[in-house]
């Protein structure tokens, strides 16, 4: 039923399964929920893609559904594709500000590093940190726990 009614552009109603030919032979009109009345409409995101239906079902037959009952179908479909939209966006927005944490936390950890040299850099190769030691090493300065001799920025010695 559902896949039907999302296909749509409008509300799918079928008074009666039982007697509909399309969907008289479907399990759940045959048993258990015995679905005689069908009523849905599709719910779609903002770019169109297809996510389902909101429906209605009974296990007795109904006539067709007022302009009201309708109307309020596909108001309730829209609330929910709003709901949708509104809890992606707020899981996109989380997961931007965990990876803005962590590169943050990644900066961090490589600006107090005590390793040689301990550079982090983007997905595009830009440097975005590069630890102390490192950074006295670019220099061209004594690190603190190594002997190393002065260098210039090419790494040749400056005495």
């Amino acid at each position: 039923f559902c896949v039907h009614a999302q296909q749509g552009d409008s509300v799918l109603v079928v008074p009666d399964a039982a007697q509909d030919p399309y969907f008289a032979e479907n399990p759940i009109v045959r048993g258990p929920p015995y679905v005689r009345f069908y009523a849905g409409a599709p719910l779609r995101s903002a770019n169109g893609e297809q996510l389902g239906a909101l429906c209605v079902i009974d296990s007795n037959p109904r006539e067709r559904l007022t302009d009201l009952q309708e109307k309020g179908l596909k108001t309730l479909a829209q609330a929910v594709m709003t709901l949708f939209e509104t809890h992606r966006a707020l899981n996109d927005q989380t997961d931007q500000t965990r990876r803005a944490r962590g590169e943050r936390d990644d900066r961090e950890r490589a600006e107090h590093a005590e390793a040689d040299l301990a550079v982090l850099v983007d997905a595009h190769g830009h440097s975005l940190s590069v630890s102390r030691r490192g950074r006295r090493l670019r220099r061209g300065q004594r690190t603190r726990s190594s002997g190393e001799r002065r260098t210039d920025r090419r790494g040749r010695s400056t005495g």
